[in-house]
């Protein structure tokens, strides 16, 4: 299998943490470990790409720390929902990630 180029840069974010809308109490938080490539996890890395609430809620979430229903690990998740991810490449995962973000701030709506 050919190294994932944008592997580094998705390591590079463990451990950080950006202020999405200070006033709601709203953060992103990225823990992310190499791994070893198993049958469950062959990307050869543990995710976890939170939106965390005022109150430490986990708002919207990306991971592969756990199998979900049907024994697929890369999944997304809400408040209310779990759904498979198709994981393509660090690159795309963040990508995604983000965009999930901005859909659930939009649907938010302003800050009052």
């Amino acid at each position: 299998m050919q190294r994932d180029r944008t592997f580094d840069g998705l390591l590079g974010l463990n451990g950080q943490v950006y202020v999405v809308d200070a006033k709601a109490g709203l953060a992103v938080r990225f823990d992310v470990h190499p791994s070893a490539a198993t049958e469950h996890n062959p990307h050869g890395i543990d995710y976890r790409l939170s939106l965390y609430g005022p109150t430490g809620q986990r708002l919207v979430g990306f991971e592969n720390s756990h199998p979900m229903r049907h024994s697929a690990f890369d999944h997304m998740q809400g408040l209310r929902s779990v759904r498979a991810h198709a994981y393509r490449d660090a690159a795309a995962l963040v990508e995604d990630f983000w965009d999930d973000v901005d859909a659930w701030l939009r649907r938010r709506g302003p800050t009052p």
